[in-house]
């Protein structure tokens, strides 16, 4: 009696097994699952490459801004030194062009100058 039940169940598995429309469920649910695990994967990638993009984009935002902050300084010093004396030399020029005259709007800018000073 135990036999016949025990063979009836392993009749009825193999009969499952052998159904066309249950191996056709068991494909379609594993290509499911494969693509759901393949979209995963392109996700991922894509979130990686997307951040070291972005890391590289920092990194080289980042050079070039110290590369133009050392040479906007390299500018100022430039500029600092060479207006003041080429305009110290176009003073001198000037002055022996009018015959060592004083040149009036000058000579108000220096008096505004030590008149702001002095307050």
């Amino acid at each position: 009696m135990i036999n016949n039940s025990t063979n009836s169940i392993s009749n009825t598995e193999t009969l499952a097994r052998k159904d066309p429309a249950n191996v056709a469920q068991r494909w379609s649910y594993a290509l499911m699952c494969l693509t759901a695990l393949f979209r995963h994967y392109l996700c991922r990638h894509k979130i990686r490459v997307a951040s070291a993009r972005d890391i590289e984009d920092k990194n080289a935002q980042a050079t070039q801004y110290w590369e133009a902050r050392s040479g906007a300084a390299t500018v100022e010093a430039s500029l600092i030194t060479d207006v003041r004396s080429i305009f110290d030399a176009e003073m001198l020029r000037a002055q022996t062009a009018v015959g060592g005259y004083p040149l009036p709007l000058l000579t108000l800018r220096k008096s505004l100058q030590l008149t702001a000073v002095q307050s």
